[in-house]
């Protein structure tokens, strides 16, 4: 709340303060405080500006540890976050990396997580522009981590993402090379280690 509160304050003395915001959630995510997860998905609603100056390269190394640890058991609330028109992609890619990283981690989960990326893809298929929730470079990135983890169902889904030009090229290149790397042999690489505080 102090990092929104007093933003311009902590903005200032940008040299001083700038990570405090992510050590405490490295902190909430160690005890674990699982009732902190909505707090922290309030946070990654902010605006580019906020986003980019309290994470830093944070956004893609070490978010998705917090939010794998605190939404392992509230996989809903992280579903309900990648449904929220207007946020930053690399928010959501952060929970989109959690969640897949849960089904790799605890095989046993691999079709509920499969069930919400479906869901988050199918909502996007049916949203419409005045919504503000369509945005092709985090839909990129949902399907590279899809591919990653092997969720090789959602390919229809995937192919009406592709078909309604609403997916960047930028990752995973058209839907034919989407369909090329599922093919490819997975292996351990996208299983990513969990650390501890230590």
């Amino acid at each position: 709340e102090d990092a929104v509160i007093r933003f311009g304050y902590f903005h200032d003395k940008e040299d001083e303060l700038a990570d405090f915001l992510i050590h405490a959630f490295v902190l909430l995510s160690e005890l674990p405080s699982e009732k902190s997860l909505p707090a922290m998905l309030t946070v990654l609603e902010y605006d580019k500006n906020f986003f980019d100056f309290w994470f830093g390269d944070h956004i893609t190394e070490t978010l998705w540890h917090c939010l794998y640890k605190l939404g392992q058991n509230q996989t809903g609330l992280l579903m309900v976050f990648l449904l929220k028109p207007g946020i930053n992609a690399y928010a959501k890619s952060a929970v989109t990396d959690a969640l897949s990283q849960i089904a790799v981690h605890q095989p046993e989960r691999h079709a509920e997580i499969e069930y919400i990326f479906a869901e988050v893809f199918n909502r996007f298929l049916n949203a419409i522009p005045d919504e503000n929730l369509v945005d092709s470079g985090f839909l990129d990135m949902a399907v590279g981590c899809s591919i990653d983890v092997g969720f090789i169902n959602l390919l229809p889904v995937i192919k009406e993402l592709y078909d309604r030009e609403i997916v960047d090229f930028d990752i995973n290149g058209d839907y034919n090379e989407v369909v090329e790397h599922f093919e490819e042999q997975l292996d351990d690489k996208w299983k990513k280690e969990i650390f501890d505080i230590y």
